[in-house]
């Protein structure tokens, strides 16, 4: 699977590293297997790292729709859908990849309250996160690791 996912129990945050060619259906496989990774998944703010040379062309603007419903229905045991009590920041490394992201932030938005933030780095994003530089030293550990 083009992601590899991190979890950090102790600063309750989730990393997930995205790289190669990401299909519509490894996001949704990833959704479906959120729950197994933390028994506190719903409240873990959450860092989508996508690389340089993560390739998000697969994803059409169907297949983001089918994508933001399966959040929704994810959330539906944890937390009110429309006011989450997690924040995502998407690192996005290829500006090939921002359009789609900024896509679907745009459509998100329109059900639901902001929770996430685009950011060129994973410092910026962490800074956001209100993370402190030990988390950002294991984060880019993972980042490294996982290529």
């Amino acid at each position: 699977m083009p992601v590899s996912v991190h979890i950090d129990d102790d600063h309750a945050l989730l990393v997930f590293v995205f790289r190669g060619v990401v299909t519509p259906a490894n996001i949704l496989q990833l959704i479906s297997d959120l729950p197994k990774y933390s028994t506190s998944v719903g409240t873990m703010d959450r860092i989508n790292y996508f690389d340089k040379n993560a390739d998000l062309s697969l994803i059409d603007f169907n297949a983001l729709m089918v994508i933001k419903q399966r959040v929704s229905e994810s959330l539906d045991n944890e937390v009110n859908k429309s006011k989450l009590s997690y924040r995502s920041a998407f690192v996005v490394k290829s500006t090939s990849n921002l359009g789609i992201v900024r896509l679907y932030r745009a459509n998100w938005e329109l059900d639901h309250d902001p929770n996430f933030q685009i950011f060129e780095s994973t410092g910026e994003a962490l800074d956001w996160l209100n993370k402190d530089d030990i988390v950002k030293n294991q984060i880019e550990e993972w980042i490294r690791s996982s290529e």
